[in-house]
């Protein structure tokens, strides 16, 4: 049996079919920062390897029933608070 992904636990349902795009996402933005908040290239060019490795590494899951009943429950639920205020 494969071992399910720390991110993928992470994720919300409605986001684990897009892990791939998560992961690329924020070690771009990671990248970014570290291209203008850091003097050292190297941790740049280490981090954009470490990226692509990560967005091959990760598998896109779709997410089990109960997960998206329970997903579409907290949507609703946090829109039900927002109709409140």
């Amino acid at each position: 049996m494969a071992m399910k992904s720390p991110l993928l636990l992470l994720l919300p349902a409605r986001l684990k079919p897009y892990a791939k795009a998560v992961v690329a996402t924020v070690g771009a933005l990671a990248t970014i920062a570290t291209t203008y908040c850091a003097d050292v290239p190297e941790v740049a060019a280490a981090l954009s390897v470490l990226t692509a490795l990560g967005v091959v590494a990760q598998r896109n899951e779709k997410p089990t029933r109960g997960e998206l009943i329970d997903s579409v429950e907290d949507a609703a639920g946090a829109v039900r608070d927002a109709l409140k205020r």
